[in-house]
């Protein structure tokens, strides 16, 4: 059974806290981002943005996951699913900031992190 309040709940948390926003950002460089721009930006199919945005299928736990990556750990709890996250405050405040950074800022971050 679809619990249709949960698709909302995902679906608002996708569209007003990230889809426009991130739109936003684009607007503001001079490109314009379709979904498809920004399913391939996220790495996730359009028709399946597209589905979650309208509040028609619920997402993947592998969707959560792919996506938190772009958006943070709050899609964990709009999913209600328990977060892939630490417990502790700063470590998770670091968790959060090396998901979002690029390859060479982790690779550094990693190097040293190296005893």
């Amino acid at each position: 059974m679809i619990n249709k309040s949960k698709l909302a709940k995902v679906a608002e948390f996708l569209r007003d806290a990230f889809f426009d926003a991130y739109q936003e950002a684009y607007r503001e460089r001079g490109i314009r981002l379709s979904q498809a721009d920004l399913a391939a930006e996220w790495g996730v199919d359009p028709t399946g943005l597209s589905n979650w945005l309208n509040a028609k299928r619920a997402m993947s736990v592998e969707n959560v996951i792919q996506l938190s990556r772009y958006v943070g750990p709050k899609i964990f709890d709009v999913n209600d699913l328990p977060a892939l996250m630490p417990d502790d405050p700063a470590t998770r405040k670091v968790a959060e900031k090396f998901i979002k950074a690029d390859d060479a800022t982790k690779q550094k971050v990693l190097e040293m992190l190296e005893f």
